[in-house]
């Protein structure tokens, strides 16, 4: 993927302790797209750089009915990383999504088979008249294949609060040669 999307998705550190709810966090409503569903209200990374699907809908979700699953896939010499974006970046973040509530943390439930050596990545930004205000990135390695609540504390608590960007990928795009084919993570009720 394009190193400007990729440092874009790194400083939207998602996985936000948010008092009120995001638009759709539960991930229970998805439109179909041309060839793919995707999760209504967030940005994902089907036919980013390669015609592959790597966000998906899946069943068995420990809230609602279903969560978004992110999988990273290798095609030749190019990787395509699966992630859900919540708001919107350009080369850097440029604008977060209407939130009207102070933010600490971003609570999520998560469930993750990272290969070997692979890392996947949440991020969280906060914005405030236009100044970001907060962020935080969270990495995470290894295998967790039943569903566990997550807190992601940011570094600091952000106040007044007006618009926030939350994003999970199945590897962080930000470090070389870590992608692994088949590591995925899943997500719901953020």
């Amino acid at each position: 993927m394009k190193q400007s999307f990729l440092l874009g998705l790194v400083l939207l550190s998602p996985s936000l302790l948010l008092a009120q709810e995001i638009p759709n966090g539960d991930f229970e409503l998805w439109s179909i797209q041309v060839l793919f569903e995707r999760p209504d209200d967030w940005d994902n990374g089907n036919y980013q750089d390669a015609p592959v699907v790597t966000t998906t809908k899946v069943t068995g979700a420990p809230e609602g009915q279903f969560a978004a699953h992110l999988e990273t896939q290798i095609l030749d010499d190019d990787t395509a990383f699966g992630y859900v974006l919540l708001g919107r970046i350009d080369e850097t973040p440029v604008a977060g999504v209407p939130h009207g509530t102070d933010v600490a943390a971003v609570e999520c439930w998560l469930r993750y088979d990272l290969q070997p050596g692979d890392t996947a990545l949440a991020l969280a930004v906060c914005w405030s008249g236009g100044t970001i205000v907060s962020s935080g990135e969270w990495r995470y390695q290894g295998q967790q294949t039943t569903w566990m609540q997550q807190t992601f504390t940011l570094p600091l608590a952000a106040t007044n609060v007006d618009s926030v960007v939350v994003a999970f990928a199945s590897t962080d795009p930000f470090t070389e040669g870590i992608a692994q084919q088949g590591s995925w993570v899943e997500v719901d009720d953020v």
